[in-house]
């Protein structure tokens, strides 16, 4: 009884693992990787580095951190979407996006995981996009994660 027992444990936890395995949680998929500098306050030569994937409804989020090494301090997030989702914002949301075509010119963009070819591929296809950015961690000022999340303005460099 003690063995039918425990194949039966045994198997059930393969079927368990299996299960866990087939499902990937929300944290898989955020593979797209950008380097880009004027995305940090206080600091317009500081890179962001965004780990980006693709949502439903036409929004890509990003992922900012400070740097690419394993202990990477989270610092802020992206949401990008397209020409017509923009339009369709009231003026007031409008004012809290950059237009991407105007940003990429200055925040000297690479994407590491790609060729060069690639990479000017996927800038091309992105200029005609808008980004939000909400900043929740000044790294350069602050040794924790303090003091208020703000929406950053590419165009004026400063956090609201």
């Amino acid at each position: 009884m003690y063995r039918i027992s425990l194949v039966l444990f045994s198997i059930g936890c393969l079927f368990g693992a299996g299960t866990a395995i087939a499902h990937e949680p929300p944290t898989s998929g955020w593979a797209l990787h950008i380097d880009a500098k004027r995305h940090i306050t206080g600091d317009v030569n500081a890179v962001a580095h965004h780990y980006c994937k693709e949502l439903p409804g036409g929004v890509t989020a990003c992922q900012l951190y400070d740097s690419d090494a394993l202990n990477a301090r989270l610092v802020g997030v992206e949401f990008i979407i397209g020409a017509e989702a923009y339009a369709a914002l009231p003026e007031t949301e409008q004012a809290l996006w950059h237009y991407h075509k105007e940003e990429i010119g200055v925040v000297d963009p690479v994407m590491p995981d790609m060729t060069e070819e690639e990479a000017a591929e996927f800038v091309k296809s992105v200029e005609e996009t808008y980004g939000k950015i909400f900043l929740i961690w000044n790294t350069a000022q602050d040794e924790l994660p303090v003091g208020q999340p703000m929406a950053y303005d590419m165009a004026g460099d400063e956090a609201h």
